[in-house]
C-alpha cells in the first residue's frame, strides 16, 4: 500500500514535470503571450469547473428541498385519505341508523290506534 501511496506521488511529481516542460517548450518556441493565454485558458477552467461545482450543489440542494416537498405532500395525502375513509364510515353508520329510524316510524304509523301502545304518562 505505501507503495502505491508513493507511486501516486510520484506520478503526480512526473505529471507536474511533463506540465513544466511543456510550458517551457511552449514559452521558448511561441513566447510569452501564448504562455499567459494558455495560463489564462487554464485559470478560465478552472473558474468554470468551480461555477459548474456551485451550481451542480445548488441543484442538488433543490433536488432535496423537492424530494422533501414530495414526502410531506405524500404523507398529507395518506392522512387525508384515512381520515375521508373515516368519514365514509362514520356517514356509512350515520345513514343507516336513519334508515332504522325511519323504518320504525312507518311500522309505528301502520299500525291502527288500538294497537298502539299507550305511553307510560297517558296510564
Amino acid at each position: 500500500m505505501l507503495q502505491a501511496i508513493r507511486s501516486a506521488d510520484s506520478w503526480e511529481e512526473q505529471t507536474m514535470g511533463v506540465r513544466l516542460a511543456a510550458k517551457e517548450r511552449i514559452v521558448k518556441s511561441h513566447g510569452r503571450d501564448e504562455s499567459r493565454l494558455l495560463d489564462d485558458l487554464r485559470e478560465g477552467l478552472e473558474k468554470g469547473k468551480e461555477m459548474v461545482h456551485v451550481q451542480l450543489c445548488g441543484v442538488k440542494e433543490s433536488l432535496q428541498a423537492l424530494q422533501r416537498c414530495a414526502r410531506e405532500v405524500n404523507e398529507k395525502y395518506k392522512t387525508e385519505t384515512k381520515r375521508l375513509n373515516e368519514l365514509r364510515t362514520l356517514r356509512g353508520s350515520k345513514e343507516a341508523a336513519l334508515r332504522r329510524l325511519r323504518d320504525k316510524l312507518r311500522r309505528e304509523k301502520s299500525v291502527p290506534k288500538r294497537q298502539r301502545p299507550r305511553p307510560i304518562t297517558a296510564l
